[in-house]
């Protein structure tokens, strides 16, 4: 299993959250866990895990996803890639399983902040 450590601060530490740890096994079946630290006054530091289920380079990457301690069942993370001729590459983010729509609302703001923050760092 390979282990990686790393922290990502975001812009704003009192609203933010930072990666504390992460540790994979990124093979088909392969798992996952991470923890984040969250600040602020609805601070809730939370434990992530799941398993890849597909991985297809470099255009495909399916994973499941979960809260501990709390979520029963995981969701299903897909991401597909596609190369754009100019350079540029889309990504395709989707996340099903069994929440409601609020909860997938909240879900995809959080997503939408993380994936903000990845493009300032690429933008570098």
């Amino acid at each position: 299993m390979t282990s990686i450590g790393a922290r990502i601060r975001t812009a704003d530490r009192r609203r933010g959250s930072r990666l504390a740890s992460v540790s994979l096994d990124l093979v088909p079946g392969g798992a996952w866990t991470a923890t984040t630290l969250a600040w602020g006054p609805e601070r809730a530091d939370t434990r992530w895990e799941g398993k890849y289920v597909q991985i297809k380079e470099p255009e495909r990457l399916a994973f499941t996803i979960r809260a501990l301690p709390g979520a029963e069942r995981p969701d299903l993370v897909t991401i597909v890639l596609n190369e754009l001729g100019d350079g540029s590459t889309e990504m395709l983010f989707q996340q099903q399983g069994w929440r409601t729509a609020m909860q997938y609302e909240r879900t995809r703001a959080n997503w939408s902040t993380e994936f903000g923050h990845m493009a300032t760092r690429l933008a570098r």
